[in-house]
């Protein structure tokens, strides 16, 4: 048996190129994982957002009961936060059911940093109407972080709106 020794010869410039791309590497997985693995968490808190959604919809349920009122008639409101703006999203709803869901007016910077935020609602206002929920709904894949993040604040305004003891 003969074993020969081997010798690898490796320069020191080419050991702390490869730490520094592997730094770099991992820098940049964090970076998106904070980015991009918790929409939810960025958007508003899931948990906050789950009792508005049983109870709008239980509120869909319950809404053949005569005699029964889901909502508080109004106007109701609840605010998006994009970036460094916000804009309002505007729920109307009569003694039970919806009957607008709409964004108030759009500033031109916001417009312009989210072109799908008013398609995006224009889409979910007639899911939401026609379903008279938000649970359920279905999302275009375009649009479905924006469109999500308007569900909440639509679940926000009809948390306002529910008739206490619902």
């Amino acid at each position: 048996m003969s074993s020969q020794t081997r010798i690898v010869i490796l320069k020191m410039r080419t050991i702390i190129y490869t730490g520094i791309f592997i730094f770099l590497v991992l820098v940049l997985g964090v970076l998106l994982y904070l980015m991009f693995g918790r929409p939810a968490q960025e958007a508003g808190s899931s948990d906050a957002a789950s009792p508005a959604s049983s109870s709008v919809s239980n509120a869909a349920a319950v809404a053949g009961s005569p005699g029964t009122a889901l909502y508080c008639p109004g106007c109701y409101s609840a605010v998006l936060k994009l970036g460094g703006s916000s804009v309002n999203v505007n729920v109307t709803v009569n003694s039970d059911q919806i009957e607008s869901v709409r964004l108030s007016e759009i500033p031109d910077g916001i417009s312009d940093s989210y072109p799908l935020l008013e398609p995006a609602m224009e889409d979910l206002s007639e899911k939401i109407i026609t379903t008279q929920s938000t649970e359920y709904l279905t999302y275009d894949e375009k649009m479905q972080y924006t469109q999500t993040a308007l569900t909440e604040a639509v679940n926000t305004a009809l948390k306002k709106a529910a008739v206490s003891g619902q």
